[in-house]
């Protein structure tokens, strides 16, 4: 299990939000995947807070899922190593995540409800 996945299930051990579980008792067993938010959608670029390139999302990764690092693909860096907490970029060091939360070309993406 990669660093990402590691730090995601210790500040998010749920693997769906409560309004999705919610969801999922009143309307049946699909309703997650309905009612469901993008966190980031697959070829979304991960940059560092100067622009530069870090890595994509391979596929579409929703609030609330459990994480799973293998989201993450065509590194233009070097992947983080297994343990690395904080890992600045190579160019400039500046940062390009914060706990689960990345950095896009549109800025940090928070999520619906802090995720």
């Amino acid at each position: 299990m990669g660093f990402l996945t590691r730090l995601w299930h210790k500040l998010f051990p749920a693997s769906k939000s409560q309004w999705a579980k919610t969801a999922e008792e009143e309307f049946g067993r699909n309703a997650f995947r309905y009612c469901a938010t993008t966190y980031a959608k697959a070829g979304d670029t991960v940059t560092c807070e100067n622009g530069h390139i870090i890595c994509t999302f391979k596929r579409n990764v929703i609030v609330g899922e459990e994480f799973d690092s293998s989201a993450l693909g065509e590194w233009t860096q070097p992947q983080p190593q297994l343990g690395a907490i904080d890992v600045p970029c190579s160019t400039c060091g500046a940062r390009w995540f914060k706990g689960p939360y990345f950095h896009f070309t549109d800025g940090w993406r928070i999520g619906v409800g802090g995720i």
